[in-house]
């Protein structure tokens, strides 16, 4: 375990700690570049982007996680597969529904959406252009398809 850290003067004259409390150096690290940023802020997560058909574009990726945003334009069909990771869908924009075989679930904006590993899914109904983060656990394509 190495602990990374370090030390400047407050405002109020006292340390600060500041980085990354423990890494473990077998890991991975949360960010591409092997450098650890706590708080970092994805400013492009859950913004739609404007495509001919639906896209997802990721934003952070470790073994344990990853996060993406996924835009559907109006009236595009939505034709992903299942995934072999957990998902948690948080709506930013736009009203779609989560079908999966044996329900419908309403995805209006703020909605958060909680799909297991291996159900099909997708969203349907979308009659405004419709945008959401997808957080997977573990990241992204790291097990197999279902």
């Amino acid at each position: 375990m190495i602990v990374l850290s370090s030390v400047r003067a407050s405002r109020w004259g006292g340390p600060v700690r500041s980085g990354c409390a423990s890494v473990n150096p077998d890991r991975a690290s949360l960010f591409r570049d092997g450098r650890c940023r706590p708080g970092r802020r994805l400013d492009r997560a859950g913004r739609f982007d404007a495509t001919t058909g639906a896209r997802y574009v990721e934003h952070l990726r470790s073994p344990d996680l990853s996060v993406g945003t996924y835009s559907i334009p109006a009236g595009v069909t939505d034709a992903q597969q299942p995934h072999g990771e957990d998902e948690v869908y948080i709506v930013t924009s736009g009203v779609a529904t989560l079908w999966t075989p044996t329900s419908s679930v309403p995805a209006p904006t703020g909605a958060v959406l909680v799909v297991p590993a291996g159900l099909p899914h997708r969203f349907v109904d979308a009659d405004e252009d419709f945008a959401t983060v997808v957080v997977f656990g573990p990241a992204e394509g790291t097990r197999a398809r279902m």
